[in-house]
């Protein structure tokens, strides 16, 4: 009877324990995830804050450089005289697409501008104000998991000091054609600098070759 009774105790031990085990386990790996998917999203936007601002110094300096994400998911390339779908708002713009389960920003159509309220072109976008890039993400719900999107976007600016107007372009291989890629770098190779006049006013372009 007395073993029995320790035979009793152990299992009692063991239910609980496995209890404990399976609570632990259904509260903990989603917390996991969880963090991991918010950390993701971070990189995500970390890496495009710097691509910016280093797409910005190579045009300014004629520097190549390359830079590396480690997150999978999908590079585009929109380049100026792109002509398909989603032609005109995505035209000049560089995308990341990855799925999480966790989005941590809004869900819905509407991009979301990251550092910058004003999206618009010159002249209301004013050099020493407003930067020469708009960041921008937003996020939608597929059918398992969500889709986060980011976007760079390279606008007109213009300098009243000079009353010139100054672009980055941004081109690939081919100018009107949208380049997809899984690769986890993007190598900024400067071009060529020219001027332009539309309009009475004088544009400035800096050419800068994406490659993925």
């Amino acid at each position: 009877m007395k073993g029995q009774t320790q035979v009793l105790g152990y299992l009692i031990i063991v239910v609980v324990v496995a209890g404990l085990i399976s609570s632990a386990m259904l509260w903990g790996v989603p917390l996991i995830q969880k963090r991991k998917d918010a950390k993701r999203t971070d990189d995500v936007k970390n890496f495009f804050v710097l691509l910016a601002k280093t797409i910005e110094e190579a045009s300014r300096e004629g520097t190549k450089e390359t830079l590396y994400l480690n997150v999978e998911g999908m590079f585009e390339l929109y380049p100026i005289n792109y002509t398909g779908a989603k032609s005109g708002e995505y035209n000049n713009s560089i995308v990341f697409k990855f799925l999480t389960k966790s989005p941590g920003i809004p869900v819905g159509t509407d991009w979301i501008p990251i550092e910058t309220q004003n999206m618009k072109e010159s002249p209301y976008a004013v050099s020493g104000l407003d930067t020469a890039y708009i960041l921008m993400h937003k996020a939608k719900r597929t059918a398992t998991d969500f889709e986060i999107e980011y976007r760079l976007r390279f606008r007109s600016v213009m300098d009243h000091l000079s009353d010139k107007v100054y672009k980055i372009i941004l081109v690939g291989s081919d100018a009107k054609t949208l380049k997809r890629s899984v690769s986890q770098s993007v190598t900024i190779i400067p071009q060529r600098t020219y001027n332009q006049t539309i309009n009475g006013i004088t544009y400035i372009f800096t050419e800068v070759k994406i490659v993925f």
